[in-house]
């Protein structure tokens, strides 16, 4: 086979798999940081089941946004902490897993007819707004996402 035979057909629309990713995963960050202005606003207006699930979502679509752009499976999932997991696999993400695991609690109170007797959520404006070390809703948690392209 020549390398002429494997050169793209005159107009043929194209596109390499490096730049999908890119492009996906700029649409990822895109959606997130919009939910995440949307949560910390919530968060700070005191309604903080919203917020929560709004900041659900920010770390969800970053995470997403990590996995796409190392070329994984985008997995259909609410749960940030299970696409952790993968992401850790891969990444040197370090996120606080106990917050993300109150963020999928928290996310489960979007329907309260869905939830079972005794279902239980403490949250915190205090500890649901305040900076951690370990937490950041913002693209510098994405550090290694900014990879050169291959």
């Amino acid at each position: 086979m020549t390398t002429e035979a494997c050169k793209p057909s005159e107009g043929a629309n194209l596109m390499p798999i490096a730049r999908q990713h890119a492009e996906a995963s700029i649409n990822w960050l895109s959606w997130a940081d919009k939910d995440y202005v949307a949560a910390r606003r919530l968060l700070l207006d005191g309604l903080l089941v919203q917020g929560a699930c709004l900041a659900n979502t920010a770390i969800e679509k970053y995470l997403k946004a990590t996995l796409n752009a190392h070329g994984k499976r985008i997995p259909h999932t609410h749960d940030p902490s299970r696409l952790y997991q993968e992401a850790k696999s891969f990444s040197t993400l370090k996120l606080d897993e106990a917050f993300l695991m109150l963020l999928v609690n928290a996310y489960r109170l979007r329907y309260p007819d869905d939830l079972k007797g005794g279902f239980n959520i403490s949250l915190s404006q205090a500890l649901m707004t305040l900076p951690s070390e370990c937490v950041s809703l913002s693209r510098p948690v994405l550090g290694d996402f900014y990879l050169s392209p291959s």
